[in-house]
């Protein structure tokens, strides 16, 4: 069954854990343009501390963001994209204006070490002039163009770094953060599975809670529009499998590259020596060009209108299908390019994509058949309601058992018993002894940072809340403190300042980042991602 509220949290968490980890700073580089769109508005797009934002300037930095992001994360639908963009784009756009009251330069000496620190141009380390040119011609961006934007995203770097330099650590923090790291809790913890109560759930189960839950949940059940996906094309693995380099390719590359080889004493490095990398390089060089041939091959078959069957035919290309996958799901079914479903996500059934070039592959697709949004009958998903019950009512007795056991032990205690003696009185399942820190995972329900810090929130002795875990729920009774090995801390110290002074950092530039948007006051002109493919 379709879920579309549980698409809509999930939505709304992927938006902002992407924000988190696009924060600055950040410097990416990839293959894209960075101009503005053509046909510009006039007027503004929005305001940053009242002063108006140009809609070129926020195009540009539109651009920018984009390729960005969809180089950064992949398999996001359309919507998701564009919801992240434009947030990104106000961040960015805000970061700079902060950049430029703080009067903050990155002059032309910082701008070109950083061009030459960038792995794309380089080769064994070595800054390529030829690697930066190249790159620049086949993503269509002038110099000016490229170093502008650059040069923005040094600055955003250095105004984030400038906010993380106001963070300072004692040893006094640091030895803190290390005691509180590997402290361990001692205590006993009741476990109480779901599963073990599904037999019971199972044969309570009748026809009218069935029909009750169905009519109670139709928007939950209800399916979206989906979309029947066959597509044809090549990937770099595949080609790498198809066409393998030979010896006589290897040995021609390392001859003409003999220069690329050397020790740093001068002499030649022997082809065995070097043979893994001259066969990587061979085979990218032989993928990019077979890709670059076949994305020619599949244009031209289009503009010539052949179908999709004698394009994969004429051209070799394995024929691949995928579906139904809902319109505008974030992750997409395994083995189906996140690119060619967005690229086919509007076509009309029947019809076929441009050509799709990602950067894995080439491809074509086509929309096999639309299916429209529907609300199946009960007997179609009676079988998965049944399931989703039968879990609810296992899990809702887990719940039930633990709170039960939970009051009976705390009740026996307020009696005047010892734990030992009300743990005897009620019959109880033997609890397991269990070692844990404030972060660390828990036998036998693994990580769950919650639980942790409610076990160490506990009065020793105590039994904590009824706590809740993928697995199942909780009770756990802390018993001792078992304060961190102090003889060890030297050993450490270093490692933990980093992770303490970054934790810190981290903290204090997003609480700066929510007081300069406040004093920002962001005005958005510009309408929001349509919902439409989300």
């Amino acid at each position: 069954m379709a879920k579309p509220n549980k698409w809509t949290l999930l939505r709304k968490r992927v938006i902002w854990i992407l924000i988190l980890l696009l924060v600055p700073p950040f410097i990416l580089f990839f293959s894209g343009t960075g101009q503005a769109p053509p046909g510009r508005r006039r007027g503004s797009a929005g305001t940053l501390f009242g002063i108006a934002v140009p809609w070129e300037a926020y195009e540009r930095q539109e651009a920018w963001v984009r390729r960005k992001v969809t180089d950064r994360v992949s398999g996001l639908s359309s919507g998701l994209v564009d919801q992240l963009v434009q947030q990104q784009i106000w961040r960015e756009l805000l970061l700079l204006a902060e950049a430029k009251r703080q009067r903050l330069r990155v002059d032309d000496q910082e701008l070109a070490a950083s061009i030459c620190r960038i792995p794309a141009f380089q080769q064994d380390g070595r800054f390529r002039p030829d690697y930066y040119y190249g790159y620049l011609r086949a993503t269509g961006m002038g110099p000016q163009d490229f170093e502008g934007f650059l040069r923005h995203d040094l600055l955003i770097e250095r105004l984030v770094d400038s906010v993380k330099a106001s963070v300072a650590l004692s040893d006094e923090d640091v030895r803190a953060a290390y005691e509180a790291a590997h402290e361990r809790l001692r205590g006993l913890l009741f476990f109480f599975d779901p599963s073990s109560h599904t037999e019971e759930a199972e044969a309570a189960m009748t026809e009218e809670e069935l029909r009750a839950y169905y009519g109670a949940h139709l928007e939950e059940i209800r399916i979206p529009d989906e979309i029947n996906v066959e597509y044809a094309g090549a990937s770099r693995e595949d080609l790498t499998r198809r066409e393998p380099p030979s010896d006589e390719e290897l040995n021609a590359f390392y001859a003409e590259h003999e220069a690329e080889f050397l020790r740093e004493d001068g002499t030649l490095k022997p082809l065995d020596e070097v043979r893994e990398e001259v066969r990587r390089r061979v085979m990218d060089q032989k993928t990019r060009k077979a890709l670059t041939v076949l994305a020619l091959d599949l244009d031209e078959d289009l503009r010539a209108q052949r179908s999709f069957e004698e394009i994969a035919q004429t051209r070799a290309l394995a024929r691949r299908a995928s579906g139904p996958v809902p319109i505008g799901t974030p992750w997409l079914p395994e083995g189906l390019p996140p690119d060619e479903t967005q690229a086919v996500e509007t076509l009309p059934e029947g019809a076929m994509s441009g050509v799709i070039e990602t950067g894995q592959g080439v491809y074509i697709a086509r929309v096999t058949q639309r299916l429209a949004a529907r609300l199946p009958p009960l007997d179609e998903v009676r079988a998965e309601i049944r399931d989703r019950l039968i879990r609810l009512r296992a899990q809702d007795a887990a719940r039930k058992a633990a709170g039960t056991l939970r009051a009976r032990l705390n009740e026996r205690r307020s009696a005047g018993l010892r734990f030992e003696e009300a743990f005897l009185a009620v019959g109880a399942d033997p609890a397991r002894a269990v070692s844990f820190t404030r972060t660390g995972a828990i036998d036998p329900i693994g990580a769950v940072p919650a639980v942790n810090t409610a076990a160490f929130g506990a009065p020793l002795g105590e039994l904590t809340e009824v706590l809740e875990t993928p697995g199942g729920f909780v009770v756990i009774r802390p018993e001792e403190r078992l304060p961190a090995d102090a003889s060890k801390f030297a050993e450490v110290k270093d490692s933990v300042r980093q992770e303490t002074l970054t934790r810190h950092q981290d903290r204090r530039v997003e609480e700066w980042l929510k007081d300069l948007e406040a004093r920002a006051n962001i005005q958005k002109f510009v309408e929001p991602p349509s919902a439409a493919g989300q």
